[in-house]
């Protein structure tokens, strides 16, 4: 039996409130950067000028573009290879697409994988959203707009696959059994006070583990103020 695909999809649309609103692009990448579908897609309606101020996309863009009922065939086609298929933000995208294609693949949300790794190496997090602009940026040091326009269905494909490979990375830190530690006594290596409980480790790029109390993570300790007291305790 054939590996299945990892693949990665984006969507643009008309708004958030599917079936009265459309796609109006839409693309799929694989793990390996292949285009596999990227597309503008005829909503059939009007697009608002709000969210053209979004993505960019306006009605003249897509007036010849094909129906989404006309690349289904294609969609659905790829779908019979893939076996994980990972969207930014997963809940979204899929109520624009008939239900039965989820059917036989995992679909899985990078924002709410981002979000608990993210809250497990920072150690506090107060969001249930996570732009993908501001996810893409912690897991590459870069700006999305370097990937193209941002809001643009194939850009956003791959911003989502850089995210999920961090994604994939730090799994590796978190997961360590030794890595959440709790009931003994540890110096914060903020405050330099010693605490006996609610104490989290830290990770940073490039860094040692330290470790912060909780007070101190939830006053948002700036990563500067964490750097520069580590220099000067060095």
């Amino acid at each position: 039996m054939s590996k299945k695909l990892t693949v990665f999809l984006d969507t643009e649309t008309t708004g958030l409130h599917p079936p009265a609103d459309k796609i109006v692009e839409l693309a799929i990448i694989d793990h390996s950067d292949t285009v596999l579908i990227n597309t503008l897609i005829n909503p059939q309606k009007p697009i608002p000028e709000r969210v053209i101020g979004i993505h960019g996309i306006h009605e003249d863009m897509v007036k010849d573009a094909p129906l989404l009922e006309d690349v289904m065939e294609d969609i659905r086609a790829i779908f019979q290879s893939v076996g994980k298929i990972i969207i930014y933000n997963a809940e979204f995208d899929v109520r624009f697409f008939p239900e039965d294609i989820w059917a036989h693949m995992d679909v899985i949300c990078c924002m709410k994988e981002f979000i608990y790794i993210y809250e497990e190496l920072e150690g506090f997090f107060s969001s249930k959203r996570f732009p993908l602009s501001k996810a893409f940026n912690v897991a590459t040091g870069r700006k999305i707009e370097e990937l193209g326009g941002q809001h643009r269905a194939l850009s956003d494909c791959r911003a989502c696959r850089m995210v999920w490979d961090w994604c994939v990375s730090k799994r590796g830190i978190i997961d360590d059994p030794g890595w959440q530690k709790s009931g003994y006594r540890v110096y914060c290596n903020h405050c330099r006070k010693d605490t006996f409980h609610k104490f989290r480790p830290r990770y940073r790029d490039g860094f040692d583990k330290y470790y912060q109390c909780m007070n101190c993570l939830q006053n948002n300790i700036s990563v500067s103020e964490i750097e520069a007291l580590q220099l000067k305790h060095q």
